[in-house]
Parts: structure tokens; C-alpha cells; sequence
């Protein structure tokens, strides 16, 4: 059965990289692909990750947001400014520790299928679990699409422009580096009567009609990142062993208290993604652990069995 969802997994997960970057006609088929082969991925982890076993409803998770990759060339100013209020827009989420690391930037050299805004950078995500975060997002603002038809009735027909914006979230598990969410969302925008004629892209994206829409995409697209976290089940990792006390990547920030018990699970073994990637599946359960001591940020354990536990292993806050 293992296989079997494996195998299902493997292809479902390579099928959205190859049909993303081979290119889709329109954006439109390319959020519908983007949203049928995410549903999958969704539904197939469900079942390699058996959710009804897996406590952290109260544990709130820690989600770094890489700089924006703005491939729009809306300029610094202006991303800065989107990305602001999409985090702002995140922390309106009590269950979410929201980071700000402006070093944590995509690699250009390593991200795949960049037009369509799957970002799989593998040094990236190690960053990001490093820094002990339970969640990598990444956002990537797409190229303007520019579209001229022709309007009127002969002999009285001129051309107008209409611009086609869209933007992606990614929302990546870094315990086992799963692609969770991928949200593409776009609207058309047909551009003022004043800036038809003899005006340049930069000045048409300085428009407050361009700004208003961009920031309503933004909006949509963070509650899309809320519920996809909501859904999503939390998940953390052993850090170290020593003797008998066993120390965890959760601590009073994300709502741990004395008491607590978590199941350790096996990492399964690796499977290779597109992107060079690796997907790590929930191996099996290996016993449990208590908390005795808890720090702004670690925790240390007590094991509840004589079980050896070691440093990587995944954990789960046990349901009552």
C-alpha cells in the first residue's frame, strides 16, 4: 500500500512541475493545472501522512516568507510595500509566527519553471529548516502579460491594451519538504483611457487602478496561504539526544507547556522530487516523549518508553 502511494505521489508531484514547465497557453489553464495536480498532491499526502493521528491544533507554526521574486519588474519600492502587507495580511492569523528574513531569497540559478512561480530551491528550504520554521512560503510576482485587440466597428477600430496580472504563493513543509500549496491567481486589467496612447509599462504599473488590483490579488492570495496552514498539520522534529532527556524544535512560542506528549515518528526514506528536491515520507511510529522543560524556543523531553530516539526524527503533538 506504501508503494503504491508513493509511486502516486512521485507522479503526481513530477506531473505539476513538467505541465508547468513546458509553459500553458494562458494563465487561466495554468491556475486550473496549478489547482487540480495541488489538490492531488493534497489528497495523496493525507494518505502518506495520517492526519487523524496527528495532534498541534493548538500549536501555532512558524512561517518564514522569502523575499518576493519579482519577475514583473515592478521595482524594489513597490515589492517591498507587497510584501509588507501580505505578511501583515498573515498575521492577522493568531495560529502563525510570521518571520521577516530579507536574506532568505530565492537562488535565480536553481528555482524551476520560474514564469509559472514554482519555486523549488533545495538550499533554500534547508535554510529555512535550519532557522527551525515549520513552513517556507515563497511568492512570485509573474512577468505582465500585454494584450492588444481591436475594438470599434471599420473603419473606426484602435487598438487597446489590457494586462494580464498574476501572482503565486507556495507553501512548503520543511520537516519533509513537501509542496503543500501551490496558488496561482491573476486578473485581467484593462488599462485607463489616459494611458492608452504613448505610455511606457512603468508608468502604467505606478496607476492607482494597477496598484488597487495588485493589492486585491495579494489579498486573496494570503487568505488562500491562511486556509492551506489552517489545514495543514503541524509538525516538528527531534534536535538532539543526550542521555535521557531528548531536546524538540517547539517551545513556549508555539504553545508548548509541561506535560505535553509527542509522537516520534521514522523520517521514510527520500524521494526525489523535480528540482533536485527530496520528499521525506512519515515513517513509522517509534514511541512517545514527555516535556519537562520548556525555552523560548526548544523544549526537552523525557522518553516514555526505552526506545533510543534520534536527532531528526519527526514529531507530533499527541491528541488526548
Amino acid at each position: 500500500m506504501i508503494k503504491k502511494v508513493v509511486r502516486i505521489f512521485f507522479f503526481t508531484t513530477m506531473g505539476l512541475f513538467l505541465v508547468l514547465g513546458t509553459g500553458c497557453k494562458t494563465y487561466d489553464s495554468a491556475s486550473k493545472t496549478v489547482k487540480s495536480a495541488t489538490q492531488k498532491v493534497h489528497s495523496v499526502y493525507k494518505d502518506v501522512v495520517p492526519w487523524e493521528s496527528a495532534g498541534g491544533d493548538k500549536l501555532r507554526k512558524r512561517v518564514v516568507v522569502a523575499p518576493f521574486l519579482d519577475q514583473a519588474n515592478l521595482g524594489k519600492a513597490r515589492v517591498e510595500e507587497m510584501r509588507a502587507e501580505f505578511m501583515a495580511l498573515l498575521r492577522e492569523d493568531k495560529a502563525l509566527l510570521i518571520h521577516d528574513i530579507q536574506e532568505l531569497a530565492p537562488t535565480r540559478a536553481k528555482i524551476r519553471s520560474p514564469k509559472y512561480g514554482i519555486v523549488t530551491d533545495p538550499d533554500l528550504l534547508k535554510r529555512a529548516e535550519a532557522m527551525g520554521m515549520n513552513v517556507l512560503v515563497t511568492v512570485v510576482l509573474n512577468p505582465i502579460e500585454i494584450e492588444y485587440r481591436k475594438v470599434g466597428f471599420y473603419p473606426f477600430r484602435w487598438q487597446k491594451r489590457e494586462l494580464e496580472v498574476s501572482i503565486v504563493v507556495n507553501a512548503t513543509d520543511t520537516i519533509n519538504g513537501t509542496l503543500f500549496l501551490t496558488s496561482l491567481e491573476s486578473k485581467k486589467l484593462k488599462v485607463p483611457k489616459e494611458l492608452q496612447e504613448d505610455k511606457d509599462l512603468e508608468e502604467i504599473l505606478a496607476h492607482e487602478k494597477f496598484i488597487k488590483t495588485s493589492n486585491k490579488i495579494l489579498d486573496r492570495q494570503a487568505s488562500a496561504v491562511k486556509k492551506g496552514l489552517d489545514d495543514h498539520p503541524w509538525a516538528g522534529k527531534i534536535l538532539s539526544v543526550a542521555g535521557e532527556k531528548v531536546m524538540i524544535s517547539a517551545g513556549e512560542d508555539v504553545g508548548v507547556i509541561v506535560g505535553d506528549v509527542f509522537e516520534v515518528f521514522e523520517r521514510g526514506k527520500p524521494i526525489r522530487a523535480a528540482g533536485g528536491t527530496h520528499i521525506f515520507l512519515l515513517g513509522p511510529k517509534v514511541g512517545e516523549v514527555r516535556i519537562d522543560q520548556i525555552m523560548e524556543k526548544h523544549s526537552a523531553a523525557t522518553p516514555l518508553s526505552d526506545i533510543k530516539f534520534q536527532a531528526g526524527q519527526v514529531i507530533r503533538l499527541k491528541r488526548n
